[in-house]
């Protein structure tokens, strides 16, 4: 620096005043140049972590000398002078030097941002309680907080005091700090969010939301039910259920009266409206209207609704019994429901009043005997509907059982329990199976038998396996055979391999042969037979014997005695059994007289006196006089059904009637018997609705046709749904989103969704 640079201006003759500001300059830039060597000399200079053969850490010079010696069990970096250590198990700040910065331990010191670093200690009840300190070591804000949400830059920190209980039973208040401790946003709130640490909600004791920016000032016009998608500018705030947009200044720029908004870019929104439910009756009077996201029936007079995901009931005239606190209600029982929020369960009844705490793992409701089996803890038990405790929850499994009776297991044994849930006698088993006909299948160890209700062994356990048959005899398995044996007496009935019900008989298979018992357990036709048939109300049988094939009845007469002749026998119905002779089919009747002559290529079972025959090919139809009331044209056709059988011409299906007219023409792709005698119709994918004389009620253009026994027809088409009678005519226009069917009031319940409306914020 040269000194005539300088431009200084003084008196005349003031030579002192020019000497000391000439030194002054020179001072300066001496003291300038030596901050500048000496800074680098410093970075050139900073310890270094290092670790000691020992395992402890200390710090280096550029040399490789400890300058701190090694005496920490971690160590990290320095900056800005300071650096976090771990010694004799807490954490603490010490200096280049080595020296301690913070004067006591903490559990964790997090990395420094902004000046600041997060410190941890354990509070007196072994709480993790948080605070901040700065580089030098100094306290900013002592370690009181339970929860600590620093900002990424550690500008803004959202701190919460824990007030009562733990876990998420806690009762929280957050608020929000600067970097100084100072409060910004009083602790009072239960729950706060930010956007970005620039703007804030927070939810107050009364649930309700309010928004502040990073000054604490409050925006948006003060309280809301809940806010979301909030900036700067704008938020979307939710009034009596409804959602709505606000700007800053407290303005409602979009009304509250949607289900949701959507914010899809800076200032552009989707709205979405509510489902549009009404309640009508068979007349299609409505009943009821109601905005909610969904509405289903529970009850016969009573609706469960969402609001938000969280569902709640409705009465008659859609007024609240319950605000939407759970997240499930399931459909009454006898004035109780069974109501879960979050993983617990508990009961309500039809007045929205708690009837079991929500306390419960899982709840069942035995619809025989409204008992309630409850588990709590991993352990099961039983509660009456007024919440008195008749099985205490100790059990692993229980079952309620007829009776009045329990079955239940505790660790590895099964006991019978009475009606107030006490033990049955003294026995335990190692299995113990429903109660059937006064007994329970029971083990003790690997071997089987009966208990009765008293809870002694009506049948020892001996056998491999028992199953009851009904409340005279057993089947039982051991040792690789199987038999019957009489529960009453203990008698071995029969030893057999298999027995099979069939309505209030028993065959009976032993030794490869087969017979029949009645429920009693007496014979009524001999294990002798290689095969018998099952068989309808008309009660007669087809028996096999050395491959001929025989008729008999229930009454162990023999029809035809099995022989070579037959080369088929079909079951018995209408009085009439097809017989095939010859190569040629013919029906015989319950008494084995040959009442239709052989002389068809295939035959179908008598159904409303019709049978199927088939001649040169083709398929039509006889009565039991034999005459050809359908002509041979079809090449396939179903059994009568109401008085119409589905026919096929050239591919495609149609209805004919019992005078041989095709009552509905041969045009479809598929036409199927429904329970209600109708008849559903499909062509090209599509579906449509006949009745039995023919006539198409609804033509195949439907993708949904649900034919109910309540004399209504549910249609969907193109993802809508609608309702017509079974003669056609519309209840319900397509048109509808939802649709549920209220079959104890025949009531139905409509839902219209709305298209999503665009929003765009124009200050």
């Amino acid at each position: 620096m040269r000194a005539e640079q300088v431009p200084l201006y003084f008196e005349t003759g003031d030579y002192r005043v020019f000497l000391w500001t000439m030194t002054s300059y020179f001072l300066r830039f001496v003291f300038i140049l030596c901050f500048i060597v000496s800074s680098n000399a410093f970075a050139d200079n900073i310890p270094t972590v290092a670790k000691d053969p020992s395992g402890l850490y200390g710090y280096k010079d550029a040399e490789g000398k400890y300058v701190i010696p090694a005496q920490f069990d971690q160590a990290f970096p320095f900056n800005n002078g300071s650096a976090r250590v771990i010694w004799k198990g807490g954490w603490y700040l010490i200096n280049t030097r080595g020296k301690f910065l913070t004067k006591k331990s903490f559990s964790n010191i997090s990395i420094f941002r902004n000046g600041l670093a997060v410190v941890t200690i354990r509070g007196n009840n072994t709480e993790l309680l948080h605070g901040l300190i700065n580089e030098k070591g100094d306290q900013i804000v002592p370690p009181q907080y339970q929860y600590f949400t620093p900002e990424p830059n550690y500008r803004y920190f959202i701190a919460g005091i824990e007030l009562s209980g733990k876990g998420e039973s806690s009762k929280v208040s957050f608020g929000l700090l600067d970097p100084t401790g100072k409060v910004i946003i009083p602790l009072n709130f239960s729950a706060i969010r930010h956007s970005n640490f620039q703007l804030f909600i927070g939810k107050d004791q009364s649930a309700r939301w309010e928004a502040f920016d990073a000054s604490g000032k409050s925006l948006f016009g003060g309280k809301y039910d809940n806010i979301k998608e909030f900036d700067a500018e704008l938020a979307c705030v939710k009034v009596n259920g409804k959602w709505g947009i606000v700007n800053a200044a407290g303005k409602m720029v979009v009304k509250p009266a949607y289900r949701d908004i959507v914010k899809k870019a800076t200032r552009s929104y989707d709205l979405l409206p509510f489902i549009q439910w009404k309640v009508v009756d068979q007349k299609q009077q409505t009943l009821l209207t109601m905005e909610y996201e969904d509405v289903r029936p529970v009850h016969p007079v009573l609706y469960s609704y969402q609001i938000e995901g969280k569902v709640g009931l409705l009465d008659e005239k859609g007024g609240r019994i319950t605000q939407p606190l759970y997240d499930e209600i399931q459909p009454f029982v006898k004035e109780m429901a069974i109501v879960r929020e979050k993983d617990t369960y508990g009961v309500i009844n039809s007045k929205g009043n708690v009837m079991i705490p929500l306390q419960y793992q899982k709840i069942d409701i035995d619809t025989a005997t409204l008992l309630l089996r409850v588990q709590s803890n991993g352990k099961w038990g039983v509660l009456n509907k007024a919440n008195r405790t008749i099985v205490p929850s100790q059990y692993d499994t229980i079952r309620v059982q007829r009776y009045g009776m329990f079955t239940a297991r505790k660790d590895t044994l099964w006991q019978l329990l009475d009606a107030t849930g006490q033990p049955v006698g003294d026995q335990t088993f190692t299995q113990l199976g429903d109660i059937q006909n006064l007994y329970a299948v029971a083990y003790r160890q690997k071997q089987v038998g009966l208990v009765n209700l008293r809870g002694s062994w009506a049948i020892e356990p001996v056998f491999d396996n028992l199953r009851i048959v009904n409340e005279y005899i057993a089947q039982y398995y051991t040792g690789g055979r199987s038999g019957l044996i009489s529960i009453l007496t203990k008698e071995m009935l029969i030893e057999a391999d298999m027995v099979e019900p069939i309505h209030n008989y028993l065959r009976v298979i032993a030794k490869g042969k087969y017979g029949v018992w009645n429920s009693r357990g007496k014979e009524v036709i001999p294990v002798q037979y290689d095969y018998i048939s099952d068989f309808t109300e008309d009660s007669v049988l087809t028996v096999f014997q050395k491959k001929n094939k025989g008729l008999i009845n229930l009454q162990g007469r023999v029809i035809l005695k099995p022989s070579p002749l037959y080369e088929e026998l079909l079951v018995m119905k209408n009085e009439r059994v097809g017989i095939k002779l010859k190569n040629k089919y013919g029906f015989v009747d319950k008494n084995g007289k040959l009442r239709i002559a052989n002389r068809y290529e295939g035959i179908g079972n008598f159904s409303e006196n019709m049978a199927a025959v088939k001649i040169l090919g083709k398929w039509g139809f006889i009565n039991k006089a034999e005459e050809l009331v359908i002509q041979p044209n079809y090449e396939a056709v179903g059994q009568f059904e109401h008085g119409a059988a589905p026919v096929k011409k050239n591919g495609k299906w149609g209805l004919a009637s019992k005078t041989g007219k095709e009552i509905l023409k041969c045009n479809y792709d598929g036409v199927n018997w429904q329970p209600t005698g109708r008849y559903t119709i499909s062509l090209n994918g599509k579906k449509g609705l006949a009745d039995a004389s023919g006539r198409e009620i609804f033509p195949p253009r439907y993708d949904l046709v649900a034919d109910n026994d309540n004399g209504f027809v549910m249609l969907g088409k193109n993802n809508k749904l609608g309702l017509s009678d079974n003669k056609g005519y519309d209840v319900l226009p397509v048109i509808y989103d939802r649709l549920y069917f209220n079959s104890s009031k025949n009531f139905y319940i409509t839902g219209i969704e709305s298209p999503i409306q665009k929003f765009v914020y124009q200050p």
